[in-house]
């Protein structure tokens, strides 16, 4: 009897990780990447201490003067670059006929975004924009598709801007850790933060080799050998990151995991994610059964 093989990877609506099941056996499959997880910041928190966010954003709730001083420095770099060039700038995507422009007139700031030629929102701010005005008179669309486009095609080599952001993901992943460090209470959320579920999976890995696969328990039998072994943080080239050091007490072996928190959307447009992953070179045998 042939097997019956079912695409599950639309299932957008549970929190399960498989992909597809071939008759009872589910599988999640991974590409060539070292990405476990796109959660954000509050399932990380949740996981480790028990709580119960429902939202959390590293740089506002964390560091949010450092965060102030990152934007200041951005938006020094905008009026700058406005009086420079008569008071307008302006990007156009042909290719995806989207347009956004930045125009200074006396005391007021607006930004503009168009799309197929027409003006699809606009964001009204004084030229003396605190963060504070930003993120309550700007939309997703003007956030993203005009402020965030301005810095990444002006201020990716600024050294004030690039100072001021590193400052801030320093002073907010150390308080994360300091947190995470001082509430830790994790055996229950453990299991959630390595994608171990109710019932067991394989996990099929894409490399360079060939596939690997690997048996994720199911969490009756996940037992409690799998520790946190240590918190840090760390700021490497800017990028805000929270190093967690898993071990597995049977085996001695550890895994590092690593959380990025970053802008999925744009610099100061939403909440950041806490991407995961695993070090290169780490393997997930020391959560996982390699077969």
């Amino acid at each position: 009897m042939p097997a019956v093989i079912t695409w599950q990877g639309n299932d957008t609506q549970k929190d399960d990780p498989v992909d597809i099941t071939i008759d009872e056996y589910g599988f999640s499959l991974k590409e060539e990447s070292f990405i476990l997880e796109n959660m954000g910041l509050y399932k990380l928190l949740n996981c480790y201490t028990g709580s119960n966010y429902k939202k959390r954003h590293i740089f506002s709730d964390y560091a949010r003067p450092e965060y102030e001083a990152w934007f200041t420095a951005a938006w020094k770099e905008l009026i700058q670059t406005l009086q420079k060039n008569g008071g307008s700038w302006e990007y156009n995507d042909t290719c995806k006929c989207k347009r956004g422009r930045i125009s200074l007139s006396e005391d007021t700031v607006e930004l503009e975004f168009f799309a197929n030629g027409k003006l699809e929102a606009s964001s009204a701010l004084s030229a003396n924009c605190t963060l504070a005005e930003f993120e309550s008179k700007t939309s997703g669309k003007t956030r993203e598709q005009v402020f965030a486009k301005f810095i990444n095609l002006n201020l990716d080599n600024n050294t004030e801007y690039n100072t001021a952001k590193k400052l801030c993901a320093i002073a907010a992943t150390e308080a994360l850790a300091q947190e995470l460090q001082n509430n830790l209470n994790y055996h229950a959320g453990l299991p959630r933060f390595l994608r171990i579920h109710e019932r067991a999976y394989y996990y099929a890995k894409t490399t360079s080799a060939g596939v690997d696969i690997l048996k994720v328990p199911d969490r009756a039998s996940f037992g409690n050998d799998i520790i946190i072994e240590s918190i840090k943080s760390s700021v490497p080239h800017k990028q805000a990151n929270i190093l967690t050091t898993i071990k597995n007490r049977k085996t001695g072996k550890s895994l590092v995991l690593r959380n990025e928190c970053r802008f999925s959307h744009g610099q100061f447009n939403g909440t950041p994610e806490a991407k995961m992953y695993y070090e290169h070179g780490g393997s997930l045998d020391v959560i996982y059964e390699k077969l």
